[in-house]
């Protein structure tokens, strides 16, 4: 079996769908564990960066914190995109602009729209288009994950989705999508990090 080090996603990008799900949105999705939200984005996120691999992310304001500190803890510069809308230009967070300012990854603006809904498709869009994605995982999440589920099978029809479904939220209704079955059955674990390897792994051999 390859040994985890030897996993090399050749600076390839994976789309990272997740949020922390709350409120009355958060209602529509239970259950969930934030706790267990932010192992598996935390988990996933040092596995693909530890794989040479880069993450693609909307830039989600409780994500972006997790997102930074394990690509401080790695020391891996320039493999973050984080896809900001022009909507939240006086609402970016400290973090995000950190990301950038310490040179693990590189702020990109989409243009702003008529409305938050609109913006947030104009960005979503973008972001698959400029990054190429090898794969999407999602953690997580309330309806936008639904979203970016839909325009990432319609912009990538044969690219994985890849749903972990143990944290609960939006992910865990989500269908796997061109994921083998030996990966299917793993993903209701609750061993991230290992389920994340085997994820990283999987997505390695489309890098090929």
């Amino acid at each position: 079996m390859t040994s985890k080090q030897h996993i090399d996603l050749q600076s390839r990008s994976v789309l990272l769908c997740a949020s922390f799900p709350s409120g009355e949105r958060g209602e529509a999705v239970s259950p969930y564990d934030v706790n267990a939200i932010a192992d598996a984005v935390t988990a996933t996120t040092s596995a693909i960066l530890t794989a040479n691999g880069r993450i693609v992310f909307g830039g989600h304001p409780t994500i972006t914190p997790l997102i930074l500190l394990i690509a401080s803890a790695r020391s891996k510069h320039g493999l973050v995109d984080v896809y900001q809308s022009e909507w939240f230009a006086n609402q970016i967070t400290p973090e995000t602009r950190r990301l950038e300012d310490l040179g693990y990854g590189k702020i990109h603006w989409t243009k702003q729209g008529e409305s938050l809904s609109n913006s947030l498709s104009t960005l979503r869009k973008v972001m698959l288009k400029e990054s190429n994605p090898l794969g999407a995982i999602f953690v997580g999440g309330m309806d936008g994950l639904y979203e970016e589920y839909q325009l990432f099978r319609e912009e990538y029809p044969d690219r994985p989705c890849i749903p972990i479904k143990g944290p609960g939220g939006a992910a865990n209704r989500l269908d796997p999508v061109w994921v083998p079955k030996e990966l299917k059955v793993r993903l209701n674990s609750l061993r991230y990090p290992f389920l994340s390897h085997a994820v990283v792994d999987f997505l390695g051999k489309q890098a090929i």
